[in-house]
């Protein structure tokens, strides 16, 4: 995994994609307690129905998440390497790209 070398956690990504998206946003924490068995619950009808759940444990995870840390230093140095991207670079391309495919 190769990233820009930045730490963001959920506040700042879900603070860019909001200006994105040109969208006005409540934040809602709901305990871990009673989100797995929705999770689940919703991977189970899933399953049943033949479909792919939306929210389930994977996605449950990643919300979990702190942040998604990338130590990038050993690439740099062997390679030179530095990100053309950065988070509210990628994030707008890939909201204009979901708009223009009709993901959004």
């Amino acid at each position: 995994m190769v990233s820009d070398g930045s730490i963001y956690d959920s506040r700042t990504f879900n603070s860019l994609a909001k200006k994105q998206l040109k969208k006005k946003t409540i934040s809602i924490t709901f305990p871990s307690s009673i989100l797995k068995p929705i999770a689940y619950a919703t991977e189970t009808i899933a399953a049943l129905s033949g479909s792919i759940a939306i929210f389930n444990r994977d996605r449950l995870r990643e919300f979990e998440a702190r942040n998604w840390a990338v130590d990038i230093e050993a690439l740099k140095n062997e390679t030179g390497f530095n990100a053309e991207y950065d988070l509210e670079k990628g994030l707008m391309e890939t909201i204009e790209w979901y708009k223009k495919n009709g993901w959004l």
